[in-house]
């Protein structure tokens, strides 16, 4: 829809230069009679004092967010948005310069929003591609990880998370002797530590960044900052180009969380969800591809698991352990 009759509204924000104004009489007390027209809404960091009339006094409630208007005798006032609600819910003309005015500030920011990603398209198409390379890397990164664990763990992975129970545990054995001088063993579960940003292994929120990148891109390529567009098509706009910080938070968020589980200290819980010994061996060969600078011997590998269930039998009292599903 084409904007025909726009005009630039700024939103208030600045008393010192708002009172300077020089038809604007903070002394003067408005009546809905004397209401002639909107000119903009104002957002201020100090309290001002509502100018409308009351009764038979001013209102003079504080606040900060609000309209300056022009009466009909050319003054100018500021009348709080509270106040301009419930005196004028009558007032079909008064709400009706209201959503003109709020559409015209809205188009207003729109457009300098836009103005200010066009005069610095190169820095913003940078910031984009950059994105979207880093996003490509942390892609592919993943893959080699998360492609490296086995099916089963995978899959006690997925249902720990919906357990929302990160939680790894062994079994370890204690033995007993009974009333009859027989050793009784039992196994009693204990938790090696929890599992660190497993969400990893859903490939999704890669999916959702990607989306977003692809929706900045599109209005990237065909916006214009003038307002025969219509304001439905410059909110868009910025909606989508304004995707960009998020987009990078995202980023930042998701190469954080991949380096958290990437960790060896993490990668070794692995050596734990599943009891199946070829299980073990693939998580021990997927630490030797993602935590050394140069991979390890098979022999040299085998010796690090080994040192792994050392340290478990240590910290437990040099009692043997069992390694059970996950449940």
């Amino acid at each position: 829809m084409v904007t025909k009759d726009f005009k630039r509204v700024e939103l208030a924000v600045d008393l010192d230069e708002l009172i300077l104004r020089p038809d604007l009489d903070l002394g003067f007390v408005v009546s809905v009679e004397d209401f002639e027209s909107l000119i903009q809404p104002y957002q201020l960091q100090q309290n001002v004092f509502c100018q409308l009339l009351n009764k038979v006094d001013r209102c003079n409630s504080p606040n900060q967010h609000g309209w300056l208007i022009r009466t009909k005798c050319g003054k100018e006032a500021l009348i709080g948005k509270d106040c301009a609600k419930s005196k004028f819910h009558a007032d079909h003309d008064f709400f009706k310069q209201t959503r003109k005015i709020e559409r015209q500030l809205s188009i207003t920011q729109s457009l300098d929003f836009l103005n200010d990603v066009f005069l610095n398209k190169e820095d913003f198409s940078g910031k984009l591609n950059e994105c979207r390379e880093r996003l490509s890397s942390i892609r592919e990164r993943r893959a080699s990880v998360v492609d490296a664990i086995p099916d089963s763990i995978k899959s006690s992975l997925v249902d720990m998370m919906k357990r929302q129970a990160a939680s790894v545990f062994v079994e370890i054995q204690y033995k007993t002797k009974n009333n009859k001088g027989e050793d009784v063993i039992e196994w009693v579960k204990h938790s090696l530590g929890s599992i660190s940003n497993m969400g990893i292994i859903n490939y999704e929120p890669i999916s959702k960044i990607y989306r977003k990148c692809k929706s900045i891109k599109e209005a990237f390529d065909e916006f214009e900052p003038i307002p025969e567009h219509g304001h439905k098509a410059l909110k868009k706009w910025v909606s989508d180009i304004s995707l960009i910080d998020e987009v990078v938070k995202d980023i930042d968020k998701l190469e954080l969380g991949l380096n958290s589980f990437s960790h060896f200290d993490n990668l070794s819980l692995l050596l734990f969800v599943s009891p199946n010994v070829d299980d073990r061996r693939s998580v021990s060969s997927l630490i030797n591809e993602t935590c050394f600078d140069s991979l390890k011997t098979d022999f040299e590998m085998s010796v690090i698991v080994k040192e792994i269930d050392s340290r478990l039998r240590k910290d437990v009292g040099g009692r043997e352990f069992r390694v059970c599903r996950q449940a």
